[in-house]
């Protein structure tokens, strides 16, 4: 968790949703290239060497962010232009992340060798309707796992805070970092602006209680059908669907609308649901 809080302070990026598990984690992600235009070059160079440290000499260490060498870096355009970009890259931020947890793992394990099965898996979420799908599914899994038999019982969890709960002590520090549920959408594809949504922690906990199945309540129903109606879901196989491991593995996910304009974006015809969850 330290590794986590100590990348979203440094990276561009907004957390919406995460879940570590035994032995893999879950995170929903939001570039914001935007806060990085506001940087000078010296603030680039100080927080791109922080994470990601230019390494020189025969024994390749890093350089020391002195005052000379920030004044030497931020001259370089090319160089601070690179680092703008991967200062709001999700595949650093997952290179980064992953490699400080192998090599905290394999100190731990008195080993050396790969610790990673794979790089990871990326899903672009082209909607609201996408994102609250996939936060739902990132806090049910503990809870989809049976590690837990009641949903808001889970740790190194996103979904106590989503609720209105208190965060578990190790979840404290990252909980810190985590959008509120109203700033939990994408940014307009054509205007880069971020809306702010409707969702209360209220409706939140309702929709969770609903699709783990521990409140099935005529108000819970009637709640969860609302929002059904608003965001595109199919209530008739969502809470079956939801239920399913892998269910987010596809090339994009999101409403018929946006899946349509990612398609012709990506000089396809279409994009399918394999989620099956959307009308």
């Amino acid at each position: 968790m330290q590794e986590m809080e100590d990348l979203l302070d440094g990276f561009a990026i907004d957390i919406h949703a995460y879940a570590v598990m035994s032995n893999h984690f879950h995170m929903v992600l939001r570039t914001r290239p935007d806060r990085l235009t506001r940087f000078e070059a010296s603030q680039i160079v100080r927080q791109g060497m922080r994470h990601m440290p230019v390494r020189t000499g025969v024994a390749d260490e890093c350089l020391p962010i002195t005052e000379d060498v920030v004044k030497r870096y931020s001259r370089d355009k090319k160089w601070v232009a690179d680092y703008r970009e991967r200062l709001s890259s999700i595949s650093w931020f997952m290179r980064l992340l992953k490699q400080r947890i192998s090599i905290k793992g394999n100190k731990e394990d008195g080993c050396t060798g790969c610790f990673w099965d794979s790089r990871f898996i990326g899903i672009p979420l082209l909607d609201w309707s996408a994102v609250l799908a996939c936060m739902v599914y990132v806090d049910l899994n503990p809870f989809r796992a049976r590690m837990v038999g009641n949903p808001f019982h889970a740790t190194h969890c996103s979904i106590r805070q989503h609720v209105g709960l208190a965060p578990r002590k190790v979840d404290r520090a990252v909980s810190q970092r985590l959008d509120p549920l109203g700033s939990c959408r994408p940014s307009d594809p054509y205007t880069g602006e971020l809306p702010r949504s409707r969702m209360s922690s209220e409706a939140y906990r309702d929709l969770v209680s609903y699709t783990a199945g521990i409140d099935q309540s005529a108000r819970s129903r009637t709640v969860v059908e609302k929002l059904g109606d608003r965001l595109g879901f199919d209530l008739s196989v969502w809470q079956k669907r939801m239920g399913l491991p892998g269910l987010f593995q596809a090339t994009a996910v999101g409403l018929p609308e946006s899946r349509e304009r990612f398609a012709k974006q990506a000089g396809k015809k279409w994009i399918a649901d394999t989620t099956q969850i959307w009308l």
